[in-house]
């Protein structure tokens, strides 16, 4: 819980991630420097390099810990003898963007007085900053492990000053993007203290240091123990090393397989239950993500033709996988228009006497029934590629009973199943006719 404020209010640190970035663009929209104090190796400098790449600006670092005090104000020049400031290269001349002070409170006080000037008028000696530049910094808390130097309050009060955290969620969204290693965020999706011991930058170092490896590096536990232990704590070390076996275990499961004989074959369905039985999400995780891209890939279309693909192995498989990873296998497969054959209803099985039909009554049976969601997908996915490819679209937006059909099912299936083929008859300027009534309660 954050602390109050005397209105009540609960407040804290602001996360690493969108909230901030939102927050930054208007600090920059606004012209005010921004003050980012949190740990070490949690990414402040990297969220204004974020940031100035979408705002489509520069971004200028300067870290006072190794600068000498010429490398920030510039070397004397004698003119028309007079001593003037040459302007350092690291300082901009035009143009817009962020200037980020590193270290701010970490450095010497010959180098933090003309910082804090920069950061306070824009201005050190002669130079002075473009108006299309605002200067921010980053600072470390006091007390702890860091050699700190105290900051006047005076100063404080002429920034927009936020304590930043690190969060969990969102450095996993970022780190998906970033290819950080899957075993790594396997880890971090199934610990909540992922980020309490060990800093974000020493994770991207450690997936560093995996993808750098070859299968028989990963292999060999006795080689990455000390390796990893330069990076992580003993017990996240053993962590990452198990995450590790069970993907290696996950890897020799044969997806295909799973599609096709998982309601025969007791060893595959062993396999998965026993990821399962041990709460190792980890495994999971890796035999979903490689499910997924299976169901919604061309490889789906040559298993069907083969005869090989089987609902009865799907639904089995269904039934042994945890909810998230259940619905992520449904969701993609729903989306692939070379299963829509698969199941016994078509689009015009919809278009035509819906309501109250034997469809709709097996539609209902497959939105209660969390084996057979994606039959709803698929039947959806079938409906779109109708629409766009219907010859006659014009007599299709005119015809009542076909908008009266296809409202009702809209209002069937609900909002997010809907919302692809609300969607696709948005754009072909078909307007649905939703029944009078409000819809019912999911039991």
């Amino acid at each position: 819980m954050g602390k109050a404020d005397d209105n009540g209010a609960a407040y804290g640190p602001v996360p690493i991630g969108p909230r901030l970035i939102r927050i930054l663009a208007v600090a920059f929209a606004a012209r005010i420097g921004v003050l980012l104090e949190g740990v070490t190796g949690i990414g402040k400098s990297e969220i204004y390099k974020q940031i100035a790449e979408e705002l489509d600006v520069e971004v200028r670092v300067v870290n006072l810990c190794v600068l000498e005090p010429a490398d920030l104000v510039g070397l004397p020049i004698v003119k028309a003898e007079e001593t003037i400031y040459a302007r350092p290269r690291n300082l901009p001349a035009d143009g817009r963007g962020i200037v980020v002070i590193e270290e701010l409170n970490r450095a010497e006080q010959y180098i933090q007085n003309p910082a804090l000037e920069l950061l306070t008028t824009g201005r050190i000696h002669e130079y002075q900053l473009p108006p299309g530049w605002i200067v921010c910094a980053t600072i470390n808390p006091p007390g702890g492990d860091y050699n700190v130097k105290p900051l006047d309050p005076a100063m404080m009060d002429r920034f927009l000053y936020l304590k930043v955290c690190a969060d969990r969620l969102d450095w996993i969204d970022w780190a998906r993007s970033a290819g950080i290693h899957p075993a790594i965020l396997a880890v971090a999706g199934s610990h909540d203290r992922f980020l309490e011991e060990v800093s974000p930058r020493r994770w991207a170092k450690a997936s560093q240091l995996l993808a750098a490896l070859s299968l028989e590096d990963l292999d060999d536990v006795d080689f990455l123990r000390p390796l990893l232990h330069g990076l992580l704590p003993p017990a996240w070390v053993e962590t990452v090393l198990e995450t590790l076996q069970a993907r290696r275990v996950a890897d020799e499961i044969d997806v295909e397989a799973l599609l096709c004989e998982y309601d025969a074959d007791p060893d595959l369905r062993q396999a998965v239950q026993a990821f399962r039985g041990s709460g190792r999400t980890d495994g999971l995780d890796e035999i979903t993500h490689r499910l997924t891209g299976l169901v919604q890939g061309p490889r789906l279309a040559e298993l069907i033709a083969e005869r090989k693909f089987s609902l009865r192995a799907l639904e089995h498989l269904l039934g042994d996988l945890p909810g998230d990873h259940r619905e992520q296998v449904q969701e993609a497969l729903g989306r692939n228009p070379a299963a829509c054959g698969r199941i016994d209803l078509t689009a015009e099985h919809v278009l035509r006497d819906y309501r109250g039909s034997k469809a709709a009554r097996k539609v209902d049976s497959w939105i209660k029934d969390p084996l057979k969601q994606y039959r709803v997908g698929l039947l959806v996915t079938a409906l779109c590629q109708y629409v766009r490819r219907h010859p006659d679209l014009e007599g299709l937006r005119d015809c009542r009973a076909t908008v009266f059909n296809l409202g009702y099912f809209l209002w069937q299936i609900g909002p997010k199943r809907a919302e692809p083929l609300a969607e696709t008859l948005r754009h072909h300027g078909i307007e649905p006719i939703l029944p009078d009534r409000p819809r019912r309660k999911p039991r």
